[in-house]
Protein backbone atom coordinates (compact mmCIF):
# COMPACT_ATOMS: atom_id res chain seq x y z
CA UNK A 1 0.00 0.00 0.00
CA UNK A 2 2.09 2.58 -1.30
CA UNK A 3 -0.71 5.80 -0.26
CA UNK A 4 -0.78 4.32 3.40
CA UNK A 5 -4.83 3.61 2.99
CA UNK A 6 -5.66 0.51 4.82
CA UNK A 7 -8.79 -1.95 4.22
CA UNK A 8 -10.77 -2.97 6.66
CA UNK A 9 -13.89 -5.48 6.48
CA UNK A 10 -16.85 -5.52 8.96
CA UNK A 11 -18.83 -7.98 9.25
CA UNK A 12 -21.99 -6.68 11.18
CA UNK A 13 -24.76 -9.42 12.21
CA UNK A 14 -28.62 -8.65 12.19
CA UNK A 15 -31.38 -9.93 13.87
CA UNK A 16 -33.81 -8.94 10.40
CA UNK A 17 -35.89 -6.60 11.84
CA UNK A 18 -35.39 -2.91 11.60
CA UNK A 19 -36.82 -1.66 15.08
CA UNK A 20 -34.60 0.60 16.58
CA UNK A 21 -35.74 1.08 19.84
CA UNK A 22 -34.24 3.58 22.28
CA UNK A 23 -32.55 2.52 25.60
CA UNK A 24 -34.62 3.27 28.54
CA UNK A 25 -31.92 5.19 30.28
CA UNK A 26 -32.35 7.52 27.61
CA UNK A 27 -35.96 8.03 27.63
CA UNK A 28 -36.23 8.12 31.16
CA UNK A 29 -34.10 11.14 31.58
CA UNK A 30 -35.99 13.24 28.78
CA UNK A 31 -37.20 16.27 31.28
CA UNK A 32 -40.80 16.78 30.27
CA UNK A 33 -42.13 19.57 28.51
CA UNK A 34 -43.58 22.89 30.54
CA UNK A 35 -46.58 24.00 28.70
CA UNK A 36 -47.13 26.59 31.10
CA UNK A 37 -43.55 28.28 30.43
CA UNK A 38 -44.46 28.31 26.30
CA UNK A 39 -47.73 29.57 27.23
CA UNK A 40 -45.94 32.21 29.11
CA UNK A 41 -43.57 32.89 26.05
CA UNK A 42 -46.21 32.41 23.25
CA UNK A 43 -48.80 35.00 25.31
CA UNK A 44 -47.31 37.94 24.28
CA UNK A 45 -47.27 37.29 20.64
CA UNK A 46 -50.22 35.31 19.90
CA UNK A 47 -51.52 38.43 17.93
CA UNK A 48 -48.75 38.15 15.83
CA UNK A 49 -48.80 34.45 15.25
CA UNK A 50 -52.31 34.71 14.48
CA UNK A 51 -51.48 37.56 11.51
CA UNK A 52 -48.59 35.54 10.43
CA UNK A 53 -50.74 32.28 9.71
CA UNK A 54 -53.47 34.80 7.92
CA UNK A 55 -51.16 36.08 5.61
CA UNK A 56 -49.44 33.29 5.17
CA UNK A 57 -52.86 31.48 4.29
CA UNK A 58 -53.11 34.52 2.11
CA UNK A 59 -49.90 33.97 -0.22
CA UNK A 60 -50.75 29.88 -0.02
CA UNK A 61 -53.83 31.09 -1.97
CA UNK A 62 -52.06 33.87 -4.53
CA UNK A 63 -49.25 30.77 -5.12
CA UNK A 64 -52.72 28.93 -6.65
CA UNK A 65 -54.25 31.43 -8.39
CA UNK A 66 -50.72 32.90 -10.60
CA UNK A 67 -50.69 29.12 -12.18
CA UNK A 68 -54.61 29.52 -13.16
CA UNK A 69 -54.29 32.76 -14.40
CA UNK A 70 -50.94 31.99 -16.82
CA UNK A 71 -53.04 28.72 -18.20
CA UNK A 72 -56.09 31.41 -19.30
CA UNK A 73 -53.11 33.24 -20.71
CA UNK A 74 -51.70 30.28 -22.87
CA UNK A 75 -55.01 29.48 -23.98
CA UNK A 76 -55.67 33.05 -24.99
CA UNK A 77 -52.74 33.19 -27.14
CA UNK A 78 -53.24 29.72 -28.60
CA UNK A 79 -56.75 30.29 -29.89
CA UNK A 80 -55.41 33.75 -31.07
CA UNK A 81 -52.80 31.74 -33.13
CA UNK A 82 -55.17 29.14 -33.76
CA UNK A 83 -58.26 31.53 -34.86
CA UNK A 84 -55.49 33.64 -37.14
CA UNK A 85 -57.22 36.99 -35.05
CA UNK A 86 -54.69 39.20 -33.88
CA UNK A 87 -57.57 42.06 -33.81
CA UNK A 88 -58.78 40.64 -30.93
CA UNK A 89 -55.58 39.59 -29.12
CA UNK A 90 -54.75 42.77 -27.00
CA UNK A 91 -58.43 43.11 -26.31
CA UNK A 92 -58.76 39.48 -24.76
CA UNK A 93 -55.27 39.29 -23.10
CA UNK A 94 -55.53 42.48 -21.39
CA UNK A 95 -58.08 41.63 -17.85
CA UNK A 96 -55.79 38.25 -17.70
CA UNK A 97 -52.59 40.19 -18.10
CA UNK A 98 -53.24 42.63 -15.09
CA UNK A 99 -54.98 40.28 -12.73
CA UNK A 100 -51.50 38.34 -13.13
CA UNK A 101 -49.65 41.58 -12.74
CA UNK A 102 -51.85 42.55 -9.76
CA UNK A 103 -51.26 39.22 -8.32
CA UNK A 104 -47.49 38.77 -8.33
CA UNK A 105 -47.10 42.09 -7.29
CA UNK A 106 -49.52 41.26 -4.48
CA UNK A 107 -47.55 37.70 -3.72
CA UNK A 108 -44.32 40.32 -3.86
CA UNK A 109 -45.52 42.07 -1.49
CA UNK A 110 -47.87 39.33 0.92
CA UNK A 111 -45.17 38.11 3.28
CA UNK A 112 -44.31 41.78 4.44
CA UNK A 113 -47.23 43.59 4.61
CA UNK A 114 -47.30 43.57 8.48
CA UNK A 115 -43.60 45.09 8.25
Amino acid sequence: MALGLRLRTVACDSDGSNNRQHPKHVLENQPEFNWKKFWQFLQPQISVLIWAIIFALGAAVLNTQIPILLGQLVNIISHCISQHTPHTYVQDIKVPAIKLLLLYGLQVRYPVLPV
